[in-house]
């Protein structure tokens, strides 16, 4: 007797609990945009990054109401037409943080932006300051933001995601 055709349900009814809502698909590479502009640009879902990053220019730390603010600018390339739009922000500094890496250690401040993704708006998400000019994809979306998505990242597609985030109400 053969008890495989028993254990493949039995897995499968376990892999989710009742109380947890059902889990959306991503591809590793997805649509959306930071807000309140709604540029959109591409983003890489990667499971294995705790943090969200994002690639800023000219960060400059400045203090306001006896707090530390940072002033940094987010440009981003339109793949099909070349242009580049360039989007200036004056944020409080939620925290730094150290990245360590195969790169070495860097010490990042920590913003909080909403995005939206999937027609889905996400607020408040933590975002590190990062130089990634000499990646393909200017954000990174880390594990605490795929838990805040309700996402399953497939790695071998790409834009899973139909929802735009054209109409989004910021």
């Amino acid at each position: 007797m053969t008890l495989g055709k028993y254990i493949i349900p039995l897995l499968i009814s376990t892999s989710v609990s009742a109380n947890e809502a059902p889990q959306t698909p991503y591809g590793w590479v997805e649509h959306g945009s930071i807000l309140p502009n709604n540029i959109m640009l591409e983003m890489k879902l990667d499971t294995g990054a705790k943090s969200s990053s994002i690639d800023a220019d000219n960060i400059d730390y400045h203090r306001k109401n006896d707090e530390k603010w940072v002033k940094f600018d987010v440009n981003i390339k339109n793949n099909d037409t070349g242009k580049i739009t360039s989007t200036s922000y004056d944020l409080p500094v939620k925290r730094k943080v150290e990245i360590s890496g195969a790169g070495g250690e860097d010490h990042r401040p920590v913003v909080l932006l909403d995005i939206c993704i999937n027609g889905k708006i996400l607020k408040n998400e933590e975002f590190t300051l990062a130089n990634r000019s000499k990646k393909k994809y200017p954000v990174l979306i880390g594990r605490s933001t795929l838990e805040h998505m309700g996402a399953l990242v497939d790695p071998s597609k790409m834009f899973l995601s139909k929802n735009t985030c054209d109409n989004v109400k910021k």
